[in-house]
């Protein structure tokens, strides 16, 4: 049952430290990209005079887009760290109390879950309103439509978040409740390492 409870933690580490390191590098890549859409907009906006009727509205365009991808790096950036700190929670050492550290991982699991879906039913709406915004021409849908697609979204998202976290982490953390409990129940003496 401990090399078990091993593999469960080992597992959950790899999968963790996978989607920690692919939004590392998502979030690099659109840093990059940044500069250029910003010198894209103004471009778009130069050669695009009959659609803006003065320099202060394009600038207020460019202002707009600039706000709109602010939000789109700080989803990014919020994404990172919450996948560094689910990093952290399966990364254990192995020196201190098996039983320790058993217990804290489920319990930081459990509170990492609830503040993980906080975050997000928050910061979704927010990340797909700016992305409509960007990719989407002034004008082309009204603001109940584009609120409506970013509800729609947010809840497919948080929807299909949970059942990928049901089946690939909550599944997990109940087996290792489950051996924790039995390994307590059968007095097992749990040594100070892994």
């Amino acid at each position: 049952m401990i090399m078990e409870t091993t593999d469960i933690l080992d597992d959950l580490q790899k999968k963790s430290a996978y989607w920690s390191n692919s939004n590392k590098t998502t979030f690099q890549m659109l840093k990059g990209l940044t500069i250029p859409f910003l010198l894209l907009m103004i471009v778009k906006i130069s050669f695009m005079p009959n659609k803006i009727s003065s320099d202060g509205a394009a600038l207020s365009n460019v202002a707009t887009s600039a706000a709109y991808m602010a939000v789109i790096v700080i989803y990014c950036l919020v994404t990172v760290r919450v996948l560094k700190r689910q990093l952290q929670i399966f990364t254990l050492d192995n020196n201190g109390n098996l039983k320790e550290k058993l217990t804290n991982t489920i319990i930081d699991f459990k509170k990492f879950y609830v503040t993980f879906n906080l975050t997000y039913l928050f910061l979704y709406p927010i990340f797909y309103y700016a992305v409509i915004k960007l990719m989407i021409i002034n004008g082309a849908t009204s603001l109940d439509n584009t609120l409506l697609i970013c509800g729609l979204l947010t809840i497919a998202s948080l929807a299909l978040g949970h059942l990928y976290y049901k089946i690939q982490y909550l599944s997990k953390i109940k087996l290792l409740e489950a051996h924790l409990k039995q390994l307590e129940e059968d007095g097992y003496n749990f040594p100070n390492t892994l």
